[in-house]
């Protein structure tokens, strides 16, 4: 893997210092809170790190350092299949035999592996699979899961390569097991996640919530796309990640910080083996310094531009093929200018893309509306611990069969969840212990209204401190421990909406798609579906100059141009 040199890349980033003295030190400061940044970014965290009296690196983690993955075309832009980072879900299962409970229903999944029971004993059905840690019980589960699968992994941790995603994708892993009297029969799925470019990351940071609203209204009234905001429960707008999960720079970095590297913040906790579950880490491994010292590292990355090439014939091809791009209503989502962003090529908006690119880990359910809703102490406990979404943590709640209420992330209906003999005609008279257990993954939110538990009061002013955004983009709410939020949702296909991935860049971030399936950008256009189905037919209607000049523009979309060279080594601050 290649290695960086942190004092040549800062160099291209300098900030001017000018105007007052006061000026120039804000200045200086900000330059070496980027110094600080690149050196973090770079560096290779270790277990046990005294720093913060936390347990460093780990226990479970993707990579050791950010660069690690976000290498392509320069520090900090995507990766290759190989570092994909992966989970794996459940599409449906059936348990039978007497006397079905939740605790049955957990020891019986359990089986397959622990890490669908969370840290507060409810029962998940998707979870990330680390790539590396762990106790040995766990990676010896980890691995007989896998085994089902016909994906072949790197040493990495991801696919070797994107043939291997399509394959492991199409290939369902079927478990079954008997014990104690009962059978499971469950169908699961791997789930792999590519690494993002973070290339001019800062500039869609400060991107106004107007802006972004404005595509939205714009799309209203298109025949063929409906767009959406990525709504979060806090009332703003994601931008950030696959599916829009984070709304600011500085929250996306540290929830990474956490899932990826097993780096527990103050507000993220660190992903936890499950075969020692009572394992405490005893500090915080990150501090809220270094975070944003990352973060600013990360909003300084150079955008990505738009090479104009030299022969006049190309040239040429390229104005024929940017044209194309735009008949075939390729420019509708990946809009070329967003705001004042120019060359971004992207709405950050969600789109359904079809069944094919289905992943369980789902976008943010849509927010139509929300407002503040007063609530006595007992009625906000019903509803559960914080909402952890994509990869990070989990899809729908599988809930015991007497329960009908939604649970903090979707969860199926009464419907899709049991089949039990408690529910013949003769329960009124007799209730019997329920002999059946049906699930099935849920394909949208289930519960129009919910009730969401505000922070607490410490809490609301560490989040406050962290997702302030100058730009509008962001909300900070000021709550106290009695308030919590009734949200209303609108019914979306969550499981196969993406945002719009920005197409800055593009030439240097193979492989494509959310899970890196698509090797070339010809197979990544082919593999469009839903909303986008008219617009990839008519690029395959092209002629063939057309769509091999539309290919020529986007191979003109290029990563700034960034030094490569090896890395001092560098102590943590």
């Amino acid at each position: 893997m290649k290695r960086f040199s942190t004092a040549i890349m800062v160099m291209t980033m300098t900030l001017p210092l000018f105007g007052s003295a006061a000026a120039q030190g804000l200045a200086a400061i900000k330059q070496n809170q980027i110094v600080h940044g690149s050196q973090l970014f770079m560096q290779d965290f270790v277990p046990r790190h005294p720093t913060l009296q936390g347990d460093g690196l780990g226990p479970l983690f993707n990579a050791s350092s950010c660069v690690a993955c976000h290498n392509q075309g320069g520090v900090g832009g995507g990766g290759a299949a190989e570092f994909n980072a992966k989970s794996v879900g459940i599409d449906r299962l059936e348990i039978k035999g007497p006397g079905i409970d939740q605790q049955v229903i957990a020891q019986m999944i359990s089986s397959f592996h622990p890490g669908f029971i969370d840290t507060s004993g409810s029962v998940v059905n998707i979870f990330p699979l680390a790539h590396h840690g762990g106790s040995a019980a766990f990676q010896q589960r980890t691995q007989a899961v896998l085994e089902h699968s016909s994906i072949r992994f790197a040493s990495s941790g991801g696919s070797f390569d994107a043939g291997e995603v399509r394959a492991g994708n199409a290939t369902p892993l079927r478990y079954t097991n008997n014990f104690g009297g009962r059978s499971i029969d469950l169908h699961a799925r791997v789930y792999q996640r590519n690494t993002t470019s973070l290339f001019g990351a800062g500039l869609l940071d400060k991107i106004p919530l107007r802006d972004i609203q404005k595509q939205f209204r714009l799309q209203k009234r298109h025949p063929e796309i409906s767009g959406r905001p990525a709504t979060l429960d806090n009332g703003s707008i994601g931008r950030f990640g696959w599916r829009g999960n984070e709304s600011s720079l500085l929250n996306f970095v540290d929830r990474a910080c956490a899932a990826e590297l097993g780096l527990k913040t103050r507000r993220r906790d660190q992903p936890l083996d499950p075969f020692v579950p009572l394992y405490q880490n005893p500090g915080f491994d990150v501090s809220d310094r270094e975070i944003r010292a990352m973060s600013a590292f990360v909003a300084a990355l150079p955008r990505p531009v738009e090479r104009i090439p030299q022969p006049n014939e190309d040239r040429l091809m390229v104005q024929q093929g940017k044209k194309a791009f735009e008949t075939v209503g390729c420019a509708v989502c990946h809009t070329p200018q967003l705001g004042d962003v120019a060359g971004l090529y992207s709405d950050l908006l969600l789109h359904d893309m079809g069944y094919s690119l289905m992943d369980l880990n789902h976008a943010e359910p849509y927010i139509v509306n929300r407002s503040v809703y007063r609530t006595v102490a007992e009625t906000a406990a019903k509803v559960g611990g914080e909402r952890m979404f994509g990869y990070y943590g989990s899809g729908a709640f599988i809930d015991l069969p007497t329960r009908t209420e939604r649970s903090s992330t979707a969860a199926a209906t009464e419907a899709q969840i049991v089949e039990s003999v408690a529910r013949s005609a003769q329960r009124p008279t007799s209730y019997q212990t329920p002999t059946a257990y049906r699930f099935v993954a849920p394909t949208r939110p289930t519960t129009p209204l919910e009730i969401i538990p505000g922070p607490s009061r410490s809490m609301t002013l560490e989040v406050q401190d962290l997702t302030a955004n100058q730009s509008g983009g962001g909300a900070t709410i000021e709550t106290t421990e009695d308030i919590t939020f009734q949200v209303r949702y609108q019914d979306t296909n969550f499981n196969q909406e993406w945002r719009t991935p920005p197409l800055w860049g593009v030439a240097d971030s193979a492989p494509y798609m959310h899970d890196g399936r698509a090797s070339t950008l010809l197979e990544a256009i082919t593999m469009h579906g839903g909303e986008a189905t008219g617009t990839r037919d008519r690029f395959l209607l092209l002629s063939h100059q057309d769509r091999e000049a539309l290919l020529l523009f986007l191979g003109h979309l290029v990563a700034p141009s960034m030094p490569q060279q090896k890395a001092p080594v560098i102590a943590r601050q």
